[in-house]
């Protein structure tokens, strides 16, 4: 007897699910690239959710955080420098 898909004979296990990640994420990565392959599959990792909207207002919000260190620091760096002039 045979399956129509994957899911229905790997689903039933732990081990059998892994195999099938792997196997499909093999694939994945040899078509899309390491880079498409890891961040465009149907699965979640660590700080990525489903949800675009999230992900994209994440990123802005680090890119905030990001440049808000920089003029931070800039700005200690410049008023540094003008103390020591005088």
């Amino acid at each position: 007897k045979s399956f129509r898909s994957c899911e229905d004979c790997h689903s039933k296990t732990l081990e059998l699910k892994s195999v099938l990640y792997n196997y499909q994420k093999t694939r994945k990565v040899a078509s899309d690239g390491i880079i498409g392959g890891n961040l465009k599959g149907d699965s979640n990792f660590a700080g990525l959710s489903k949800n675009i909207i999230l992900d994209y207002l994440s990123l802005i919000v680090l890119g905030m955080v990001v440049f808000g260190l920089a003029i931070h620091s800039y700005i200690r760096w410049y008023f540094k420098k003008v103390r020591n002039q005088q």
